[in-house]
């Protein structure tokens, strides 16, 4: 009998801290707040521009600046300033733009060519995917987006990109 009521109790407390887990990472996925976690997910080049991605840039991280996140006060995040040096894909008119980060972040002085989605109600954007942030290399890029994989020169990744944005019928 005591060991059916201990092994009931285990059961029991086991759920309810299951449960108790589970509302608490609904609750911070819906406050509102970025969050970004190590295990990205990666999609196609197709999926990932159509659905995905709002902007596409060369760029250079120009300031960062480490703040507390807004969800855990205990983690910091980073907030660069990036100059836009080449617009590929999106509508940002701006030569600078903002990027969030908690992990995989980007380096001051360096060069990325970056898909990024703006988040909404937000001043800033997010790297779209695992493969979506891609530093430049001695004018090099390494893309491992499935669909459009391969070691490009700027040049080469621009020609690139405008052909498979054509044949998705999403030049702009």
């Amino acid at each position: 009998m005591i060991k059916n009521l201990t092994f009931f109790l285990w059961v029991l407390s086991s759920i309810v801290i299951l449960f108790t887990a589970g509302c608490s990472q609904n609750m911070i996925n819906e406050g509102g707040a970025v969050s970004q976690s190590a295990e990205w997910p990666r999609y196609n080049f197709s999926k990932l521009i159509s659905e995905k991605t709002d902007l596409v840039v060369l760029a250079e991280v120009s300031l960062i600046e480490n703040v507390k996140d807004k969800v855990n006060e205990n983690k910091q995040v980073q907030l660069s300033t990036l100059d836009v040096q080449e617009k590929y894909f999106g509508k940002e008119s701006n030569s600078k733009i903002r990027l969030y980060q908690s992990v995989d972040k980007v380096k001051k002085n360096k060069r990325y060519l970056l898909f990024l989605e703006k988040v909404e109600g937000k001043d800033f954007y997010v790297v779209s995917d695992g493969n979506s942030q891609i530093e430049v290399k001695n004018n090099m890029v390494q893309i491992k987006i499935p669909q459009f994989e391969g070691e490009y020169t700027l040049d080469q990744f621009k020609a690139a990109f405008r052909t498979k944005l054509n044949e998705l019928n999403l030049l702009n």
